[in-house]
């Protein structure tokens, strides 16, 4: 039987370690350097951001789902340097004296992917915090930059727990009938790593998700579990910022139903008594 206590999630009541809303901009924010006012005394983003700089451009191989492959799966969606210096920026809140909070801009050089504006918590609570927050800065940054275009958003979730102990019990932390996980995984010793990316409808929307799932040593007696999982959702044609802005019930409404696709991966890959341990329902 699990011993419950070796287990210990990122967080006392949840396992989330990251959460990430990615919006995927169909043009290039051509004056991003302008960003760092946000920060300025009295700006918008002053008392919560202390931190600007600029980065290079880092591509995420997302196409427009009209470059879908016919079953609906999402290509490898590792990052690549595109080797051009771009105007990218990054801005960090902090809280006692760690990162709590990242805005990211990554411009594309790559033809057949987006640039990307991503929203980042690193002190997550809950899915209304969190998209109350995201909203609220996706708001000003359309306020402070007019004309952006949207060609599609993603909400990406990273959960870890900790296990103490000589060996990691695969087979009594994951769910044996989990329809994500392959058998052979189960026959682990501790260290593995599994993914997959698949795509179906919800209310007459295309919504592609992707998840990792591993283990690594981090040093004797210790493993750290990780789960990654994203929802993403390509509009028919871009979208100004502005429009999506003004129709924020609609882009609750089926973020909310991405975030319960998040719960239902979790829910179909942990064993209960861990979904019992970090609030899972």
């Amino acid at each position: 039987m699990l011993d419950i206590t070796k287990l210990i999630p990122f967080k006392d009541k949840h396992s989330v370690s990251e959460a990430i809303f990615i919006l995927f901009l169909t043009n290039p924010i051509v004056n991003s350097r302008n960003f760092d006012r946000l920060l300025w005394k009295d700006a918008p983003l002053h008392e919560k951001f202390q931190k600007f700089s600029l980065q290079m451009g880092v591509n995420l191989a997302f196409p427009p789902s009209e470059q879908l492959p016919s079953g609906g799966a999402l290509p490898n969606l590792l990052p690549k340097i595109s080797g051009v210096e771009q105007n990218g920026f990054i801005m960090q809140a902090f809280l006692d004296g760690k990162p709590s909070w990242v805005i990211r801009y990554q411009p594309s050089a790559l033809p057949g992917t987006y640039h990307m504006l991503t929203f980042h918590s690193l002190v997550y609570e809950d899915w209304d915090l969190f998209y109350e927050e995201v909203f609220n800065y996706i708001k000003i940054i359309n306020e402070f930059e007019p004309g952006i275009f949207v060609s599609g958003y993603a909400l990406n979730y990273v959960d870890q727990f900790n296990w103490h102990g000589e060996e990691l019990p695969v087979s009594e932390i994951f769910n044996h009938t989990s329809r994500y996980l392959p058998n052979l995984l189960f026959d682990s010793k501790g260290i593995f790593n599994s993914s997959g990316t698949f795509s179906h409808k919800i209310d007459n929307a295309l919504i592609a998700e992707g998840y990792m799932v591993g283990a690594n040593q981090i040093q004797l007696n210790e493993y750290n579990i990780f789960i990654t999982h994203q929802s993403s959702r390509s509009f028919d044609a871009p979208q100004k910022l502005s429009d999506i802005c003004a129709s924020n019930e609609q882009l609750r409404g089926l973020a909310a139903k991405m975030h319960q696709l998040n719960k239902d991966f979790l829910l179909q890959t942990l064993v209960k008594e861990i979904c019992e341990r970090v609030g899972l329902k």
